[in-house]
C-alpha cells in the first residue's frame, strides 16, 4: 500500500478508540489503536504512529500495568523523535512515559522523561 493511502485510515481508527477508552472498553480501544498504529507505520507517519502507541499504552497505565506500558512508550517516544518537532507528540509521550516509569519505581528514568516532557515549555 502507498503511504498516502495508509495515512487516511489512521484517524478513523483513533476516534472510536477514544470513545471505547472513555467507556472502559479497553479491549476494543486497544484493537483500534493497533489498527491506527499499523496504518500509520505503513504511511511513515511517525507522529500518528507514536500517538496510537501512546494511547494504547495509556490503557496499561490506567490498569497500573506499568511493566507493559513502559516498552511501548519507549518505542513511541523514539518514533516521536522522528516526527514533526513542532507538534507536542514527543512531549506528551514523555509525560506518559514518566508516569509509567514512576509506577515501576525507576525514578532516574522518570526524571529524564519529565525533563524531556517539560523541554517544550522551557526552550
Amino acid at each position: 500500500m502507498w503511504p498516502g493511502q495508509c495515512r487516511a485510515p489512521t484517524r478513523p481508527y483513533s476516534v472510536p478508540s477514544s470513545s471505547f477508552s472513555d467507556n472502559s472498553q479497553y479491549t476494543d480501544a486497544a484493537h483500534c489503536y493497533t489498527l491506527a498504529a499499523t496504518a500509520s507505520k505503513e504511511a511513515g507517519a511517525f507522529d500518528l504512529w507514536a500517538c496510537a502507541m501512546i494511547r494504547h499504552a495509556v490503557i496499561s497505565v490506567y490498569e497500573r500495568q506499568f511493566n507493559k506500558a513502559a516498552p511501548m512508550l519507549e518505542l513511541a517516544v523514539g518514533l516521536a523523535h522522528r516526527g514533526d518537532g513542532t507538534l507536542s507528540t514527543l512531549h506528551w509521550g514523555s509525560a506518559v512515559q514518566a508516569r509509567a516509569l514512576a509506577g515501576l519505581g525507576e525514578l532516574d528514568s522518570c526524571r529524564r522523561a519529565l525533563d524531556l516532557a517539560q523541554s517544550r515549555y522551557t526552550s
